[in-house]
């Protein structure tokens, strides 16, 4: 990958994820739900949540289900779950791949604990690890079975906003509001002297993917915003060497009255990452 290429930032990505189980009608027109061996697949699982309800009269199943995401990074819209013929015993004709039901998840994700995650494009988001809200879906049961054998397919998106190596510095409106009396904090017992609030230096240790890069910006909610060559260590004045690195510039969020307490948190939690090298304050200066 040439230089040029690497400051790019990766295009939106397609994550796929499945469930498998049967499902079986009983003598009292009951419906058990069984999962079948490896019974999920891929980084947005479908997981089926509460009792399925069978209708003898339309020979529908209904199901509760919620789409978990497995990935390392935030879950996008658009995020589908989907049956296709070839994964249901069905008298339908028509190509296996053909898709029978599509049901739509994208004002979904969000975890029924705590309030949503809200993206840097406005969208909300499904975090790594956490539950969407659930769906009714429907099966239809043909005829003549009382036993359906089903693999249901989700799809989901990865959204990057890294590039693969720090731009090559930090726009003067970005760096004028860095260093806007409002953004500066001073005397902090964690941070002496002079630092900035709102944002950070990053850098990440070489080999990383995309998703690695995205997830530590993500754990913070952070933007980056820029780029510079300086030296590790937090030295000011930076000397110039063999030491210097190109690190990226990372906004965070805080409330102009939250002191450093947000900064403070968001290096202790990209600190201890294994993709993450060295990050630090932007320090304006040891002196007051």
């Amino acid at each position: 990958m040439s230089s040029a290429d690497s400051l790019a930032v990766p295009p939106p990505g397609r994550v796929t994820g499945c469930i498998a189980f049967d499902l079986r009608i009983t003598s009292n027109n009951a419906v058990a739900v069984t999962p079948a061996a490896a019974a999920s697949c891929g980084l947005v699982v479908p997981v089926i949540s509460g009792a399925a309800r069978f209708d003898p009269a339309s020979r529908v199943v209904q199901l509760t289900v919620a789409l978990r995401n497995e990935g390392k990074v935030w879950l996008h819209a658009p995020a589908r779950l989907e049956a296709r013929r070839a994964s249901l015993i069905t008298n339908q004709p028509g190509p296996d791949d053909q898709v029978m039901a599509q049901w739509s998840y994208d004002t979904l994700l969000r975890s029924g604990m705590g309030p949503p995650v809200i993206a840097a494009d406005g969208s909300e988001v499904l975090p790594s690890g956490a539950t969407s809200l659930p769906k009714s879906i429907e099966l239809r049961m043909p005829a003549t079975e009382t036993h359906l054998h089903v693999t249901l397919t989700a799809t989901g998106t990865h959204v990057f906003t890294v590039p693969g190596r720090p731009p090559d510095e930090v726009p003067p409106d970005e760096m004028e509001a860095s260093r806007s009396p409002d953004n500066i904090v001073t005397g902090d017992p964690h941070f002496p002297g002079r630092v900035v609030r709102d944002k950070l230096w990053l850098i990440f240790r070489s080999g990383v993917t995309p998703e690695d890069r995205e997830a530590a910006i993500e754990a913070v909610n952070g933007i980056v915003v820029g780029g510079m060559l300086r030296s590790t260590g937090n030295r000011y004045p930076p000397p110039s060497g063999p030491h210097m690195q190109r690190y990226y510039y990372v906004r965070i969020p805080a409330y102009p009255d939250s002191g450093a307490v947000p900064l403070g948190r968001a290096i202790r939690t990209l600190a201890p990452l294994p993709q993450v090298q060295d990050v630090e304050a932007d320090v304006l200066g040891i002196g007051r």
